[in-house]
């Protein structure tokens, strides 16, 4: 491996980052609303695919926050 190779592949384990979640989790906060990524993505996702669109309509709307 080079040094220009460097840094511009992701580790294969590392973990997938979904940013529709973290959106939500950093409005959430924002709002002064607890809110738990860990939480979000195990009640309304699955553990290899981000969350769709309508999973974190539910997961706001959980939270107390307007979505729609």
């Amino acid at each position: 491996m080079n040094d220009s190779e460097i840094g511009t592949q992701a580790p294969e384990n590392a973990p997938r980052l979904d940013t529709g979640l973290a959106s939500l989790v950093m409005l959430a906060r924002f709002h002064q609303v607890a809110a738990s990524p860990e939480q979000l993505a195990h009640e309304f996702g699955s553990p290899d695919q981000s969350l769709s669109q309508n999973s974190l309509l539910l997961a706001a709307r959980k939270l107390g926050l307007k979505a729609k």
